[in-house]
């Protein structure tokens, strides 16, 4: 599937009585959306099928759903374009691949070191229409940072909120496939994000995929069952989001 994405945007202007009217020609080009094929194969003894007190069936559709999920989440944040993830670019690599990013100062290579002011000018990255439904996007970890910008009176770092936790007034959404808080160095790494993350599309072709096989396993009594999903991720507006980096060096 090929998606249309606006690359550059004419601005409309005023045209006086009787005038022409000028031409504006927006630039289009196409984000492709390619399914990849994510998933796994369980190997389930006989045995257990018949002896477990609880329903097997619901348990593995269960644990199958969080795996998805979770490899959903990886990729969908931090897909690095490598064959780990079938080429696929997640949002912290996509942000590295733009202007849309707040770098850190010379030595500051580790994600402690990020300032209260890296991440207010992060905000200013962004495209201004895509503010109102801004969010700090982050690590659960990073939470003891945000706390220790609660200094001298000024304390931009709200825990609870109407929404949740906040940052100066916007939300600050944990994101566990996001990149851990650490003092190693860890350079030129993309580890938040600010934006309307909505712009980051996950496709999906068709849903969760069960199979199940009592031949396969035949030999050794046992049953095997496939688990597969088919999605594909892609950044349709480079302006609705931005990332916070740390220094090269």
């Amino acid at each position: 599937m090929k998606l249309p994405k606006l690359k550059t945007s004419p601005a409309f202007a005023l045209i006086g009585m009787s005038a022409s009217v000028p031409e504006k020609s927006p630039q289009i080009e196409f984000a492709e959306l390619v399914a990849k094929k994510f998933g796994g194969l369980i190997r389930l003894p006989s045995e257990i099928l018949e002896d477990s007190v609880a329903a097997m069936g619901r348990f593995l559709a269960d644990y199958c759903a969080r795996e998805i999920a979770k490899i959903e989440d990886v990729v969908f944040w931090t897909a690095d374009g490598s064959g780990t993830y079938g080429d696929l670019t997640g949002l912290t690599k996509a942000v590295a691949n733009t202007t849309r990013l707040q770098t850190m100062g010379s030595a500051k290579t580790s994600p402690s070191q990020a300032a209260l002011a890296d991440f207010r000018a992060l905000r200013t990255k962004i495209d201004a229409a895509a503010l109102g439904q801004g969010a700090y996007y982050l690590h659960p970890s990073m939470e003891s940072l945000l706390f220790a910008y609660n200094t001298s009176g000024d304390r931009p770092w709200a825990v609870e909120g109407a929404n949740g936790p906040s940052l100066d007034g916007y939300p600050v959404r944990w994101v566990p496939a996001l990149p851990v808080y650490t003092t190693a160095a860890t350079a030129s790494a993309v580890f938040g994000i600010f934006g309307d993350s909505s712009f980051m599309y996950l496709g999906t072709r068709d849903s969760i995929r069960f199979d199940t096989s009592l031949e396969a396993a035949f030999q050794t009594d046992e049953i095997l069952i496939r688990c597969l999903e088919r999605f594909s991720v892609a950044l349709l507006a480079d302006g609705a989001v931005a990332g916070i980096k740390t220094a090269a060096s």
